[in-house]
C-alpha cells in the first residue's frame, strides 16, 4: 500500500513521535496506517479550535474514543481546547499558530522527538495554486515542506505529501474506517473551500493531472530554493564584516559583482538569520533593497524598523526597535 510505504520511509518511528489528528479523513489515515507499524511510542494529539460548536467537540471525543479502542499502553491520547477569545479570532493562520504552539509544548512536555501531520498531494496543489494567485515568487511554489525543524530537537513531518485525498479514501474504506466531516471545509467564505471546490475541478478540464503537475512544481521549486539557500549562505559569509558602530556590515563592491537575483537571495537569507519580520517584504521590497546596492549611496527604511544605509563601500543594515535613532 503506498500509504503505508510512504509513512515507513518518511517518520522516523524508532523516536518516540506525535500524529496531529483531527478527526477527518486525511488524520485519520494518518493515524491508522501509523498505529499499525511498529513504532516507539506514539502520542495522538487533537486541538479543538472550538469553530463549530458542539461539532467541534465530538470531532474530539471521536479521537479520544479512537484512541481508546486501540488499548495500547504506548500509544495515549492528548487534547487541548481553544479560549473563546481564540476561538473568535477565526482565521486560518491564527488557527495554525495556535495548533503548532501547543504540539510543540506537548512535544516538549512528553520527548517526543517529531510531529506528523496528514497533508496530502491535494493540499500540496492547493497551497502552490493559492500561492500563484497571490503573486508569489519562486520560494512561494516550494508550497509545503515534507519536514522542517521546530527545534533543535523537533521536527515536523509530512508523510503524506506524495498520497492523493482519493487514496485516503481508498484506503480508510478497505478498512472500514469511520472519519468526521468537516462541512466548513466547503464554506465557499474560505478562499482555500473556492480554490478546492471551484479553481481546480475547472484546471482539471484542461489538465485531468493538475494536482501532480502542481505538485512536481512544488518539488522542483524546493530544489531550486535549497540550492539558492546554500549559495545565499555562502555569498553572505563572503560579504559580512561582522558589527560596525552597531550596524551589520557588508560589502558592497563584493556584491555588486552578484547577479540581482542572488543578491536578493542573499538578504533573504540575511533577514531570516536575524530574525527580521518578513511577512511585508515582498518583491518590491527586495527590489528596493537590491537598488541600494547599485544605486547611488542612500538610506532607506523597511518593514520591522529594518534601517539600511548604503555607502561607497559597504552597506549597513540594523533593527531599530530597541535602538535609538541615530
Amino acid at each position: 500500500m503506498m500509504l503505508t510505504a510512504a509513512l515507513e520511509r518518511h517518520l522516523p518511528l524508532t523516536e518516540r513521535g506525535i500524529l496531529a489528528v483531527s478527526g477527518g479523513a486525511d488524520s485519520m489515515a494518518l493515524a491508522c496506517g501509523v498505529t499499525e507499524l511498529p513504532s516507539a511510542g506514539l502520542l495522538i494529539a487533537h486541538f479543538n479550535h472550538g469553530w463549530r460548536g458542539s461539532e467541534s467537540d465530538a470531532d474530539e471525543a471521536f479521537v479520544r474514543d479512537w484512541v481508546a479502542s486501540l488499548e495500547r499502553e504506548e500509544i495515549t491520547f492528548a487534547s487541548s481546547q481553544a479560549t473563546i477569545e481564540q476561538s473568535l479570532q477565526q482565521s486560518e493562520a491564527h488557527a495554525r499558530s495556535l495548533r503548532y504552539r501547543w504540539l510543540m509544548q506537548v512535544a516538549q512536555q512528553h520527548g517526543a522527538r517529531w510531529i506528523a501531520t496528514a497533508h496530502t498531494a491535494d493540499d500540496q496543489a492547493e497551497t502552490v495554486l493559492q500561492r500563484l494567485l497571490r503573486g508569489t515568487g519562486l520560494t512561494g511554489l516550494s508550497g509545503i515542506p515534507a519536514a522542517r525543524l521546530l527545534g533543535e530537537h523537533l521536527q515536523l513531518i509530512r508523510p503524506m505529501l506524495s498520497i492523493s485525498r482519493e487514496q485516503v479514501l481508498e484506503y480508510l474504506d478497505e478498512r472500514g474506517q469511520t472519519y468526521r466531516t468537516d462541512q466548513s471545509n466547503d464554506n465557499p467564505r474560505y478562499e482555500r473551500a473556492r480554490i478546492r471546490g471551484q479553481l481546480m475541478p475547472l484546471l482539471q478540464e484542461f489538465n485531468p493531472d493538475i494536482r501532480a503537475a502542481l505538485g512536481r512544481l512544488a518539488t522542483q521549486a524546493h530544489e531550486w530554493q535549497t540550492d539558492a539557500h546554500e549559495y545565499a549562505v555562502h555569498l553572505l559569509n563572503q560579504v559580512d564584516q561582522g558589527m560596525q558602530e552597531g550596524w551589520i556590515t557588508l560589502d558592497r563592491v563584493r556584491l555588486q559583482l552578484v547577479s540581482r537575483s542572488w543578491v536578493r537571495e542573499m538578504f533573504r537569507h540575511l533577514w531570516q538569520r536575524e530574525g527580521w519580520p518578513l511577512g511585508r517584504m515582498g518583491m518590491p521590497e527586495w527590489n528596493r533593497l537590491a537598488d541600494l546596492v547599485w544605486g547611488e549611496p542612500a538610506q532607506s527604511q523597511f518593514p520591522g524598523s529594518v534601517r539600511v544605509r548604503s555607502r561607497l563601500r559597504t552597506m549597513r543594515l540594523r533593527q531599530e526597535s530597541d535602538l535609538s535613532k541615530t
